[in-house]
């Protein structure tokens, strides 16, 4: 069985296949409870929490189930500064594009929640333009909100595994 629906062009680098395994262990063990912990809806969208969960996880199940991959490309925007992780495309459905100046960048837990923040995309779901990412009412939509609870998941799925990897030395 395969590791993860994600699959990482090289040029990405080796951490982000262990970015891929978690993003898809959180899919698939970890979304169900922290999205129905939710007490109030998202911003920019009219799903309760519960729809929002049913629906990135028909879209992960439907992966899964035809052994599809979601392909991991890089991407090198005009603004070398530009402050964007990653996109999605309408006119390339189904795949993630990360930004080639910032991928190396961050740390494993924030690719895994960059992946969950695409993916959020990927099964439809938005927070409005990317300007003030950081407001009180973007911080509250599906693929925000969903990708912070995966990152601090991610964070002490590496601690643990950096801790397990120490104790054998």
């Amino acid at each position: 069985m395969k590791k993860s629906i994600f699959t990482a062009s090289e040029y990405l680098g080796q951490e982000m296949k262990l970015a891929c395994e978690l993003a898809h262990k959180f899919l698939e063990e970890e979304l169900h409870s922290v999205v129905l912990s939710r007490k109030s809806d998202f911003t920019f969208t009219k799903h309760s929490p519960k729809d929002v969960y049913r629906q990135i996880n028909a879209l992960f199940e439907s992966y899964k189930s035809f052994g599809e991959d979601v392909p991991l490309h890089p991407i090198a925007p005009k603004n070398k500064k530009s402050s964007m992780n990653a996109t999605t495309f309408r006119n390339k459905p189904g795949e993630i594009f990360f930004n080639v100046y910032r991928v190396n960048l961050s740390e494993v837990w924030e690719k895994v929640a960059t992946l969950v923040h695409e993916f959020c995309h990927l099964a439809g779901f938005g927070h409005g333009n990317n300007h003030f990412q950081w407001s009180e009412k973007k911080q509250n939509s599906a693929p925000i909100w969903i990708a912070n609870k995966a990152k601090a998941w991610a964070l002490k799925e590496v601690t643990k595994r950096n801790a397990a990897e120490a104790a054998i030395y």
